[in-house]
C-alpha cells in the first residue's frame, strides 16, 4: 500500500494577515524549549503567547497558528481530543496582542515519533542531526507494521518538525471548517507547497 496518499502535512494557509506566534517570555513559567522534548510533558498552567514578528498590520486570529508547535482553537482541539490520539497532549493557551487577551486556544504536542522516511523515493540532504527534506515518501514496510491507531498522527523521526496526519484525522478536522490551515497530501507535497 502506498501510504503517501493517506498522510498529510499541515501547513499554514498562505495569508500575511494570519500571524505567527511567539512565547510571552515575561509571563510564562516555562521556557520556549518546553515543547522541544519528544516525550510526554508535565502539566502546565495557561500558556501565554503573543503575536510574533513580522507583526501584520491587521492581524487576524484564526483556527491554526504555527509557533512551533501547532496551536489550534478549541474548535479544532476538541476534534483531536475526542479522537484520543496516541502520544499527544493539549495545553491551554491564550494570545495577547496589544493588551487584549484572546482565550480558547490549545497547543498540540505530539510525542509519537516514527522513523519511516523511504530513503530511495524521498528527496533530501542529510544534515548533522536531521534531514533537509524537499520531497517526502513513507516506507510502507515500516508503516504497515504499526497499528493504525498508533500512527494517526506522528512526528517524522528523521525531521522532527514534520508532523504527519492520517486522512482520518484530516477528514474529522476539515468537518469543522477551520480557517488558517491547509493539509497537503504527502504525494503532492514538496518544500514549496505552502507558498502556492
Amino acid at each position: 500500500m502506498n501510504y503517501d496518499k493517506h498522510y498529510y502535512i499541515l501547513e499554514r494557509e498562505n495569508n500575511d494577515d494570519y500571524p505567527l506566534l511567539s512565547w510571552d517570555e515575561a509571563t510564562n513559567d516555562i521556557g520556549d524549549d518546553f515543547f522541544d522534548d519528544i516525550d510526554k510533558l508535565p502539566e502546565a498552567d495557561m500558556i501565554n503567547l503573543v503575536i510574533g514578528d513580522p507583526i501584520p498590520d491587521n492581524p487576524i486570529l484564526v483556527d491554526y497558528h504555527y509557533l512551533p508547535p501547532d496551536v489550534f482553537t478549541e474548535k479544532v482541539a476538541n476534534v483531536l481530543e475526542a479522537m484520543k490520539l496516541y502520544k499527544t497532549q493539549l495545553f491551554e493557551a491564550r494570545i495577547d496582542h496589544n493588551g487584549k487577551m484572546t482565550t480558547g486556544y490549545k497547543i498540540f504536542h505530539i510525542y509519537n515519533e516514527i522513523q519511516c522516511m523511504h530513503m530511495q523515493r524521498s528527496v533530501y540532504r542529510q544534515r548533522t542531526s536531521s534531514y533537509a527534506i524537499e520531497k517526502l515518501s513513507l516506507d510502507e514496510d515500516i508503516i504497515s507494521e504499526i497499528d493504525e491507531d498508533k500512527r494517526l498522527v506522528f512526528i517524522l523521526e528523521e525531521k522532527p518538525s514534520k508532523k504527519l496526519y492520517h486522512e482520518k484525522v484530516v477528514n474529522r478536522i476539515m468537518k469543522v471548517n477551520p480557517v488558517g490551515l491547509q493539509f497537503i497530501r504527502l504525494d503532492e507535497w514538496d518544500i514549496g507547497s505552502a507558498f502556492r
